[in-house]
Order: C-alpha cells, then sequence, then structure tokens
C-alpha cells in the first residue's frame, strides 16, 4: 500500500512537470504575438482599441466625468461612472477613429509612362 501512495506522488509530479512544460510552450511569446496579428488582421477595430492614445483620452475622460460627479453628487456614482465611462468613450474613440479617412496618396502617371 505504501508502494501504490509513493506511484501516485511521482505521478502527480510528472504530470505537474508536463503541465507547466505544456504551459510554457502555449503561452511563449512568438505564439502570443503570432495571436494577437490574427486577431488584429481578423478584426481592424482590435488596431484602434490597442492604440495607446485612445486608451489615455478615454481615461482622461472617465476621471474628469468621475471628478465632476464625485463632487456634484456622491463619490459611489463617480467611481461607478469612472468605470462605465472608461469602457464606453474606449469604444467610442477607437470607432472614432477608425472611420476616420486615411489621406489617399496620387498615383504617379509619370512614372506608369516611362515604365512603357
Amino acid at each position: 500500500m505504501a508502494e501504490e501512495v509513493g506511484d501516485t506522488g511521482g505521478g502527480f509530479r510528472e504530470g505537474l512537470r508536463d503541465g507547466t512544460r505544456g504551459l510554457r510552450e502555449e503561452a511563449s511569446r512568438d505564439k502570443i504575438e503570432s495571436r494577437l496579428d490574427e486577431a488584429v488582421n481578423e478584426r481592424p477595430l482590435a488596431r484602434h482599441l490597442l492604440d495607446l492614445r485612445v486608451v489615455l483620452k478615454a481615461l482622461l475622460a472617465a476621471a474628469i466625468l468621475c471628478l465632476i460627479v464625485s463632487l456634484l453628487l456622491s463619490p459611489k456614482l463617480g467611481a461607478m461612472l469612472l468605470v462605465v465611462g472608461f469602457i464606453g468613450a474606449w469604444f467610442i474613440f477607437a470607432t472614432r477613429q477608425y472611420n476616420e479617412r486615411k489621406p489617399t496618396k496620387p498615383i504617379d502617371t509619370e512614372e506608369a509612362e516611362d515604365d512603357e
């Protein structure tokens, strides 16, 4: 009976080691970056959601809203609006930046004529 307990403990350690190895492989930097690139390519809005300027603007807007509501009404309501306002402003600023028209570049007709 003592042998069975010893075998079970070794099996647990083996399983734990295998699990940590698998987790290291699954959470490697290369795999995470490739998954992030795939997600950004599949969802173009994600690039704008992850933009630091958008996040900072949303945080600033939410902090100002929180401060005003906390001073005028109640700090609890201000704290709630901090979270809700941040999420709302973040999404609004990201979609606004996504919908902005990018400047178009003129086609060089001279280079096309030179090739002929």
